[in-house]
């Protein structure tokens, strides 16, 4: 009887919802929430290019229920319990049926995906009075190469008042209004799959059905929060899009009130598939008006060595920017031991215990070697070593993946496969003769069509990667999907790191290659693959890089 009153008045809330059961021996008991803030817990921004938050919420105009937060955290668990008591390889399913008949029709179908979730669970469950932060471990395993994965998923809900420093999209906002906010922050790649998948769209149609459940209530306003805005700007100034306008938009690019371009398919859930269907047959068709034999020879193998060792430890690519001085531009963590953690970095050059030096192969301008035929010829010999010039600070490298080479010697004989031959003895090479580089250019635009140049460690067909160092050059034919920001983040905490993001399948060793448009001009080198998306990368803009060239022409 006791019992029973408490669950009327709302002191306990049943979380065990299953029919088969004799008795709900799983409750919620609100009142024992702490009234705390919850901030120390979780952050809107991402400091990795390929994270990303994406942001659903309702505005309240008028009074807001009293319990409304505690239904909602009860019909987060109670979902959670729900799939907590199935099979794990059917949670995700399970999940993934839950999100879509209780939340928007945007949400994706069930239309496959280059990778799918195998399974998820919850790592972490923090609970306040008006928050709650539900924090996903995801397993996934790729279809091709049946890899298999994990990634985090970190899903908020609160509700915050419109005066609340941690109130999105609230500068403008009167009237003592009150949010009902749902993020989710995971990998980007794939229009946000592991996000939406992994947790968030789970929670986001619990969140709807508990508001969809009141009746003689005004309905609040359901809008989407700009996720570049979260990211550049002060949560407080971020825009937003009206739901059902999102819903009437279509499957395209978005433009928020700051200028900001977002695909809808990240925001609202939409597989890639689908994004990409009608850029595919553009794509593998590009119209390029210069020939890649004519950039092939600009491009460079750049292997550090271990002279103690004497052998090549990492391997990637990069270009000649300047043939009389020797310069070269590449990826600093060819040479460099870069964390994931961007604020500090490992000593230099992988713990070397001297200077570290980069061993060069080009691709040499023969009658042996003709390149007009394509990649399958246009195999490289290691013949110069060179050494880093800049950055010549931590701080630069923690702010950009990018180094400039310049050639010091020259090896006695040029090398092929006989890489225990590589380093005998080596001979001064004031002015290294029959360079040939690439012109540079900072213009980049939307969907333009790009080649990214490089060598492939990743290894094919039976060649597992690493088994060999392969020096025959390849390409990846692309287009760019985003432009750099033209302004850093206005939390002074974030990393100001400029990136364009191309939809583009590089591979292992691509990285520090260059990235050209039609013209065969260099806008950006590869830094690296997204851990998500295998066909989306990222590429340091030619702009981040110039300043260094012309350094290290007056060194």
């Amino acid at each position: 009887m006791l019992q029973e009153l408490f669950i009327d008045y709302r002191i306990l809330v049943p979380i065990n919802t299953d029919s088969s059961a004799k008795k709900n021996d799983i409750y919620f008991v609100p009142a024992l929430l702490d009234p705390g803030s919850p901030f120390d817990n979780w952050a809107y921004k991402c400091k990795e290019s390929w994270m990303t938050t994406i942001c659903t919420s309702w505005l309240f105009i008028h009074s807001v229920p009293s319990n409304l937060m505690e239904l909602v955290s009860a019909s987060v668990l109670r979902d959670l319990n729900d799939l907590g008591k199935r099979r794990p390889e059917s949670v995700s399913s399970e999940a993934s049926a839950i999100a879509q008949s209780n939340s928007s029709p945007l949400l994706g179908s069930s239309q496959s995906y280059t990778s799918e979730i195998d399974r998820f669970h919850v790592h972490q469950m923090l609970c306040w009075r008006s928050t709650l932060i539900v924090k996903f471990r995801v397993e996934v395993i790729d279809k091709i190469s049946r890899e298999r994965k994990y990634s985090n998923v970190e899903v908020l809900v609160q509700l915050v008042g419109q005066s609340c420093e941690t109130c999105v999209a609230s500068e403008n906002l009167t009237g003592g209004r009150q949010r009902l906010v749902v993020c989710g922050k995971g990998p980007e790649g794939g229009n946000g799959q592991r996000i939406w998948s992994g947790g968030y769209g789970l929670v986001l149609g619990a969140v709807e059905r508990t508001i969809n459940s009141y009746n003689g209530i005004r309905k609040p306003k359901k809008e989407i929060v700009c996720p570049k805005c979260l990211t550049n700007h002060h949560i407080r100034k971020a825009k937003t899009w009206n739901y059902d306008y999102v819903k009437e938009y279509g499957d395209r690019e978005i433009l928020c009130l700051k200028g900001h371009s977002v695909n809808t398919g990240l925001i609202c859930g939409l597989p890639q598939k689908l994004v990409l269907e009608d850029t595919a047959e553009s794509s593998s068709s590009l119209c390029t008006s210069t020939p890649v034999s004519d950039i092939f020879p600009a491009v460079v193998v750049v292997g550090l060595y271990d002279r103690k060792q004497n052998r090549i430890t990492k391997v990637g690519s990069g270009f000649i920017v300047d043939k009389k001085l020797g310069l070269i531009v590449t990826a600093a963590h060819t040479l460099f031991n870069l964390t994931m953690d961007r604020n500090k970095a490992d000593k230099d050059y992988f713990d070397l215990k001297e200077k570290g030096t980069a061993v060069i192969g080009i691709i040499p301008r023969s009658k042996d070697t003709d390149t007009r035929n394509g990649p399958a010829r246009a195999r490289a010999i290691f013949r110069y070593m060179a050494e880093v010039v800049e950055p010549v600070s931590r701080v630069e490298l923690n702010r950009r993946d990018v180094c400039v080479l310049r050639i010091k010697t020259r090896l006695h004989e040029d090398v092929g496969d006989e890489l225990e031959n590589l380093f005998q003895e080596e001979r001064v090479v004031l002015k290294p003769k029959k360079l040939k580089n690439l012109a540079v250019s900072v213009r980049i635009e939307h969907e333009e069509q790009i080649r990214v140049l490089g060598y492939n460690q990743g290894g094919e067909g039976i060649t597992g990667a690493g088994q060999v160092l392969n020096r025959t050059i390849d390409l990846a034919k692309g287009y760019i999907c985003r432009l750099p920001e033209d302004h850093g983040h206005e939390d002074k905490n974030m990393l100001d790191r400029k990136e364009i993001v191309a939809m583009c399948p590089t591979i292992s060793g691509h990285s520090g290659g260059p990235c050209v448009n039609q013209n065969g001009e260099v806008i950006g080198i590869l830094s690296r693959a997204d851990p998500v998306d295998k066909q989306r990368c990222y590429i340091v803009p030619s702009s981040e890089f110039i300043p260094l060239v012309e350094s290290a022409r007056k060194r």
